[in-house]
């Protein structure tokens, strides 16, 4: 208002008009709904511990549980029964919360799309991300100054201009990519060196394996001036320090060892089979001379020899390890006694049971060697040594007596009672039989019981072999 007229008071209708336009509309809160009313209730607790319930939205406290409430508590205990209308509200919060505080009356079908839009630009981020790390560690394996001793300081001052390295924003993300870049760059170095110091390890046994001089014995001072001036003439095994040319030459040297161990341990086996085949042929031949009937359980090491000594089958058996060509004579006779003693001794006594007339008896003579598969050849060789001027039926039984008497005591084989008595008398000899022990020592300390000296002898020897085999000196006849 104009008026031309001043005044020390607002004059009343500039103050009405300054309080119209103070004043500013207050929006029309929301109706909250019943729903929201029964869900606002919570329980509380006063300072000395006494419960109440207080509702968030109408602002009203209560010291009972209002029934309403009580009513909501149990229809929430069934997820089934939960109110439609309370389900109604938390779908439409949630569509709030996806459009980003969008209308009310917005329809669902727009938060939807909005929330597929946030997912697809998220992968699209996800992506660009991704390809700009692949881009910066191709740039790295492209940048041929890079190796494994580059320090990140000097990529920054190398790469800063180029796009691939920038676009990888995150400084921590790019130093990251550049740590994973070296350790590669590590890794394939290390392997580099390790193939190629198996390739120059392998060269340099080569190289010792072509030096005839080299053998089994040579010491390292004297291999070193052999094959150092070869060494020169090749890249790679002139590089070579000299520890790495020490552990090579120990290992060949090892190799060598190995290939001489197996190599004796083959020739070993050789060796045995050979002594076992020509142990097994020699058996053969003595078998053969027990058929043809001329080794016999009384038989000699002196009339056998002379008949084997141009034989391969004895020839064969000379110088070599285990049981000589006697042992085994020995054994064979041995056999042949105790089989003597066990099958013949019971005739012999039978005919000496017959006393008087029994050359006269030709019948009785075939009735005993038939009963007894006695060889009728023994017949005819007792008659003969009784007395050969005389025909099997002339002398009288007096002398035939005695004469088969003498004849047959002559002849007499050891049986195996003294055999046995022999055996524990040298196996408990005193002193002691050793490995070294020789038959003359013992001789007069060895009962006499059985006459036979090549007897004596020959079990004392096979004690002396018994020895030698506990010991391992000497190979058993049967391997």
């Amino acid at each position: 208002m104009n008026n031309g007229q001043t005044s020390w008071e607002e004059p009343a209708e500039v103050a009405a008009e300054a309080l119209r336009a103070s004043v500013v509309p207050i929006a029309k809160p929301r109706q909250a709904s019943n729903s929201d009313i029964v869900s606002s209730w919570r329980e509380m607790v006063t300072g000395t511990g006494r419960k109440y319930y207080y509702n968030a939205v109408t602002k009203m406290s209560m010291w009972e549980v209002p029934p309403e409430y009580a009513e909501y508590l149990e229809r929430i205990k069934d997820p089934a029964s939960i109110d439609k209308e309370v389900l109604e509200a938390k779908f439409m919060a949630m569509l709030k919360e996806k459009l980003g505080g969008g209308a009310e009356g917005d329809y669902w079908p727009s938060a939807l799309q909005a929330d597929l839009q946030r997912e697809v630009e998220r992968e699209e981020r996800q992506q660009r991300s991704i390809q700009a790390q692949d881009d910066l560690r191709a740039l790295f394996r492209a940048t041929s100054e890079i190796t494994s001793t580059t320090r990140y300081s000097e990529v920054l001052e190398l790469l800063e201009g180029k796009a691939a390295f920038n676009a990888v924003a995150n400084p921590k993300e790019r130093a990251s990519l550049f740590d994973e870049h070296i350790s590669e760059l590590r890794r394939e170095e290390m392997d580099r060196n390790r193939q190629k110091k198996k390739r120059t390890a392998e060269k340099f046994q080569k190289l010792l394996a072509s030096i005839p001089e080299i053998r089994i014995d040579t010491l390292w001072r004297n291999a070193v001036g052999i094959f150092r001036v070869r060494l020169q003439d090749d890249v790679d095994l002139s590089g070579m320090e000299l520890m790495e040319q020490l552990a090579g030459y120990e290992n060949y040297i090892k190799g060598l060892e190995r290939a001489d161990q197996q190599n004796e341990i083959d020739r070993r086996d050789e060796e045995r089979k050979r002594e076992r085949l020509n142990r097994k042929a020699f058996k053969t031949m003595l078998g053969e001379l027990e058929e043809n009937g001329t080794l016999r359980a009384t038989s000699s090491w002196t009339e056998i020899y002379p008949l084997i000594k141009d034989r391969k089958e004895y020839i064969g058996m000379l110088s070599q390890s285990g049981s000589t060509p006697l042992d085994l004579f020995w054994d064979c006779v041995h056999r042949l006694q105790e089989s003597y003693v066990k099958t013949t001794g019971p005739v012999i006594h039978e005919l000496l049971a017959l006393k008087e007339g029994w050359m006269d008896n030709t019948d009785l003579i075939q009735e005993t060697a038939t009963r007894h598969h006695l060889d009728p050849k023994l017949i005819d060789t007792l008659q003969t040594h009784i007395n050969p001027s005389r025909k099997p039926s002339q002398p009288s039984a007096e002398e035939t007596r005695a004469l088969l008497v003498a004849k047959l005591e002559k002849h007499r084989i050891t049986n195996r009672t003294q055999l046995d008595r022999l055996k524990h008398a040298i196996k408990h000899m005193t002193p002691p039989i050793q490995l070294d022990s020789q038959y003359e020592q013992y001789r007069t300390l060895i009962p006499d019981e059985v006459q036979d000296e090549d007897i004596r002898r020959y079990y004392f020897e096979k004690f002396i072999r018994h020895l030698k085999k506990k010991a391992g000196l000497v190979v058993s006849d049967d391997e």
